[in-house]
């Protein structure tokens, strides 16, 4: 004679299967929304970066200059350091002389 139903080993296992996949997706969920939260911030200094640039004057701005010379040519380092709450971001832009 043929039984239906499930067993407890069998429900136990599907109950664990949907715990783990619950959990999954709420960790892709926090990820995603932090890599949001990140891309906002990165597009914040970029465009606080244009202004600084446009002679705009903007807080949280700073720039380093260094020069070197490679083979013979000077070459001008500006790195600017552009803070966002606690996360700062660099960004190099390089010029030959």
């Amino acid at each position: 004679m043929k039984r239906s139903g499930f067993t407890l080993i069998e429900v136990l296992v599907a109950l664990v299967i949907l715990v783990v996949a619950y959990s999954a997706l709420l960790h892709l969920h926090a990820l995603a929304l932090h890599t949001l939260v990140r891309s906002e911030n990165l597009f914040s200094g970029v465009s606080r970066l244009e202004l600084f640039l446009a002679g705009e004057p903007v807080e949280g701005v700073k720039v380093e200059r260094h020069t070197f010379k490679v083979k013979g040519f000077a070459i001008q380092e500006e790195i600017y350091r552009v803070s966002e709450g606690s996360e700062t971001a660099y960004f190099r832009l390089y010029e030959r002389k």
